[in-house]
């Protein structure tokens, strides 16, 4: 009952009293003068039944009024109210926060989003590639540093979470030809469907998983990005996956070393993706994680990487980098043999087997890929590194600032003008 409904319940009684005060009275009366008193107690009872009407009307009136607001704030609630009970180390707890509620019912569409495309090169060789490291605090995490909600990186018109909706359901029904209403789910994790209606209470069903959850990330390397390219990783097609809502809830932060899917056929193109996400967006792995991916990946060698549709790093120059980094070591090793050689044997050659050095020297310029992030800067011309562990394996570790390949902050992440130390 509202503030209105409880003041004219009040004034209802006081009413009841007044007039059982002048009933008392009328009774006196009657004794004394009969006929006048009749006349004037016929008028009073009509004045307490149209009282007694215009009450009850206005109770139900009052009623219905909360009832309705009560309905009305209900369908207006947001799935942040089914969220607020999940894990909080979930992503996908958080977004479903964030997602806007729909009604009304609009055309079927197919789905039209892509993950990323196959590279050519094995998730194994790409694993190799990724630096191996352990954790950084979490510090500073929150949600909102890889952006406030859902974004639109392709610029569809639509916001991630309704792309991989459209991407991974069937039958789906849409409003205003982006926003998902309904649809089945062949979900990958469980190999179970799931029919997906959006609503208040059915809502969280399916979510969408972050691949690499952003807890994860935010510790082995997103901390050094910057936000546009945490915001590139946190709506990346390649790190999104609409799943059973339980099952990412049981996932929760957790890498390869502590969770895989319980559906063991999808295991070896899951952690694939999350290698591919990590090259693409230079992260880097700890031991466990890394034991863990390779052990599924042995028993599919074949399983190829991915590359980001989004992210300018790409799988093939990591692995066509640490390939080229490691001949131009072992190319300026054997030049720097040369040398030594054919300086004791002439003293002419001196000079040219000092400009020998510095042609091996120059050769581990020839990358095929350059840093195209906005977050670095090479200070080396064309050399590349994909990562530390190339560095060190073209014999180059240290590097300072000024030197070929040198870059900040993919490199060295704390600045200091010393990089791979």
């Amino acid at each position: 009952m509202n503030r209105f409904g409880r003041v004219l319940k009040a004034i209802l009684i006081g009413l009841v009293a007044l007039y059982s005060l002048i009933f008392s009275g009328i009774r006196a009366c009657y004794r004394r003068w009969p006929k006048p008193t009749v006349i004037t107690g016929v008028v009073l009872a009509v004045g307490i039944v149209v009282a007694g009407v215009f009450g009850g009307t206005a109770q139900n009136a009052t009623t219905s009024s909360t009832s309705a607001g009560g309905a009305s704030a209900a369908s207006s609630a947001s799935p942040a109210e089914d969220a607020a009970a999940a894990d909080p180390e979930s992503d996908s707890a958080e977004d479903e926060a964030t997602t806007e509620e729909l009604s009304g019912v609009g055309a079927t569409v197919s789905s039209g989003a892509v993950s990323g495309t196959e590279t050519g090169v094995t998730a194994l060789a790409v694993l190799d590639t990724l630096e191996i490291k352990g954790r950084a605090a979490k510090t500073g995490y929150a949600r909102d540093q890889f952006s406030d909600g859902w974004k639109d990186p392709d610029r569809n018109g639509c916001d991630a979470r309704n792309d991989m909706l459209a991407r991974d359901l069937t039958d789906v029904v849409t409003s205003g030809g982006c926003k998902v209403l309904s649809g089945r789910l062949a979900d990958v994790y469980t190999s179970t469907t799931i029919d997906f209606v959006r609503g208040n209470t059915t809502s969280s069903a399916v979510q969408i998983d972050h691949v690499v959850a952003l807890s994860n990330a935010w510790q082995t390397g997103a901390q050094q990005l910057s936000s546009d390219q945490r915001e590139l990783l946190a709506n990346d097609p390649l790190n999104l996956q609409s799943v059973d809502g339980p099952t990412n809830q049981a996932k929760g932060a957790g890498d390869a070393a502590t969770w895989l899917p319980p559906n063991k056929g999808y295991r070896c193109e899951y952690v694939a993706r999350q290698v591919s996400v990590k090259a693409a967006y230079d992260l880097w792995v700890t031991q466990a994680e890394h034991d863990a991916i390779t052990r599924v990946l042995e028993t599919c060698p074949d399983q190829q990487s991915y590359q980001s549709t989004l992210s300018p790093y790409t799988a093939v120059a990591s692995v066509a980098t640490q390939a080229q980094a490691s001949e131009d070591a072992g190319s300026s090793q054997a030049d720097s043999s040369g040398t030594s050689t054919s300086g004791s044997s002439s003293t002419g050659s001196g000079s040219a087997g000092s400009s020998s050095t510095d042609s091996g020297t120059a050769s581990s310029g020839r990358s095929t890929a350059s840093n195209s992030s906005g977050g670095s800067s090479d200070s080396g011309g064309s050399v590349y590194y994909a990562n530390c562990k190339a560095v060190r394996a073209a014999g180059k570790a240290p590097l300072y600032a000024g030197q070929p390949g040198y870059a900040t902050p993919r490199l060295d992440r704390d600045g200091d003008g010393v990089a791979c130390e």
